[in-house]
């Protein structure tokens, strides 16, 4: 009995403490939202032909060619990053949080065009899909598919916080 008493309370505990942290990270998305325009934007217009759509996880499961990215810094520190991704059935945007030059939020949306009888695309309308990966010190501590909770500690989990901190790092260094 006693056993299942503090079992409760560390998961009280713990709850409060991701609810603080998803809080801090809105404040933070918040902030830089708001104040883009303060911030010094860096435009990567001309890379589709770089070699970032091979090494990017994004761009090469998804068989998707990165056609831009922006860059916002505040002073020496980045603060968001903006890629655009296409390909011929669905276009896509991701975009990179950071607060002192770690990542705290991504969010991830793509728009797959729905098919026609014939086979062709209809590229005026589409299924949407959204991903949204919340970070405290570098691990994924919250991931939302569609605005469903995806279990951490799942395959599913681990492939994506692995795969969005490898993208982040690429994309902060290019």
């Amino acid at each position: 009995m006693l056993k299942y008493k503090i079992y409760i309370v560390v998961i009280f505990i713990v709850s409060i403490l991701n609810a603080n942290e998803i809080q801090d990270i809105r404040k933070n998305y918040s902030f830089i939202q708001k104040n883009l325009k303060n911030f010094i934007e860096i435009q990567e217009n001309n890379i589709i032909d770089s070699n970032l759509s091979e090494i990017s996880y994004e761009a090469k499961n998804h068989l998707l060619m990165l056609t831009s990215m922006n860059k916002f810094y505040d002073k020496n520190k980045i603060r968001k990053i903006n890629i655009l991704l296409e390909y011929w059935t669905y276009k896509g945007k991701s975009e990179y949080f950071y607060i002192d030059n770690k990542l705290f939020f991504v969010y991830k949306i793509r728009h797959y065009f729905l098919r026609l009888k014939d086979g062709s695309l209809n590229r005026d309308k589409y299924i949407t899909q959204e991903h949204r990966y919340y970070f405290s010190n570098q691990k994924m501590i919250k991931y939302l598919f569609n605005k469903e909770v995806i279990k951490k500690g799942t395959q599913c989990f681990k492939e994506e916080e692995s795969e969005v901190l490898h993208d982040s790092k690429i994309y902060k260094e290019f």
